[in-house]
């Protein structure tokens, strides 16, 4: 289990988090769900990077190793699908052959290996999407964290990628923390969902092993969700 126990942040007195604290299972697919402004992203960027502008009592994030995802696959427009990737690990200590690999590993993996050589401008907003994916997974990493990563994509580009990620998830069963508004997505991809909410942050409801759960228990889940989130509107 990953804790953080005591988070506390305001500005000029009003809290944003004040006492928080949560527990993340290790190797899991988290997801942070609430509507906007309850905190979600600013708890990932806490996680990522305990800074003395948050008073924690206890962290066991603050020594680990992060990769991010983006809502925008954030591509930098000047390197090649393959560049991109290599920028990632060009301060590693591997050997050229052992890059070359690792990063068409990953690229075979989102099916984005025959685009090595392209630009991000000649790549679809999926196709580019997919290589930000195979991105976070060539580093070493202990937690993964993404932010609303399938938002804007299509109903058949989001079930794609999201399908393609799991796929590179079960290769590593690394930490996966992440933030979405979409209660559907939440139930198909997480193992758990910590339902945030209310000023200061508060965990409003947890629903744990939600992969296991046969279809009617995840309908009664999703109506249960449905309410404590329609309640904060």
């Amino acid at each position: 289990m990953l804790r953080l126990e005591n988070l506390t942040k305001s500005y000029n007195d009003n809290y944003i988090f004040k006492d928080f604290s949560m527990v993340i299972e290790k190797n899991r697919i988290t997801c942070l769900l609430g509507k906007s402004g309850s905190g979600k992203t600013t708890l990932l960027n806490v996680l990522s990077s305990i800074t003395d502008e948050f008073k924690v009592k206890y962290s066991d994030f603050e020594k680990l190793r992060y990769s991010y995802i983006f809502q925008e696959p954030r591509l930098l427009e000047w390197y090649t699908v393959y560049k991109n990737l290599q920028f990632v690990l060009d301060n590693t200590h591997m050997s050229k052959q052992a890059i070359h690999e690792k990063i068409m590993d990953s690229l075979k993996m989102v099916e984005m290996e025959k685009y090595a050589d392209y630009y991000p401008y000649q790549l679809s907003g999926g196709m580019a999407q997919r290589v930000s994916i195979a991105r976070a997974f060539v580093k070493d990493f202990d937690v993964l964290l993404m932010d609303e990563p399938f938002k804007g994509l299509d109903p058949t580009q989001k079930e794609d990628i999201t399908d393609r990620f799991l796929k590179m998830w079960r290769e590593n069963r690394k930490t996966v923390i992440y933030v979405t508004h979409d209660l559907d997505e939440a139930l198909y991809m997480a193992y758990d969902i910590h339902v945030l909410g209310e000023h200061p942050t508060k965990i409003l409801y947890t629903s744990r092993n939600a992969y296991k759960m046969n279809d009617t228990e995840r309908e009664n889940e999703r109506d249960k969700i449905w309410q404590i989130l329609r309640s904060q509107i």
